[in-house]
């Protein structure tokens, strides 16, 4: 992505989606892709089996980019909010 930075990788649904929140409330643009974890995963109907013994909430990575200059403040606000 030409100009943007990873801001983070987690495979945390809750936390991807709390980062997104803080970066808007913040007014910074932020781009996010969300990857399968699983090279295998047998998915159900209901989306929620997958191989024996896998956490499937937890088989998806989620990645959050910014721009390079706004990539400091980001941090700045995740970390301020965190508190």
């Amino acid at each position: 992505m030409f100009g943007k930075v990873e801001l983070m990788v987690t495979n945390d649904a809750q936390k991807a989606s709390f980062v997104k929140d803080v970066l808007v409330r913040n007014n910074i643009k932020y781009t996010d892709k969300c990857k399968s974890s699983s090279s295998a995963s047998i998915m159900r109907a209901n989306g929620r089996m997958g191989r024996v013994g896998e956490d499937v909430m937890s088989s998806f990575l989620y990645y959050i980019y910014v721009k390079k200059a706004d990539y400091d403040k980001a941090k700045h606000v995740i970390y301020e909010a965190q508190k």
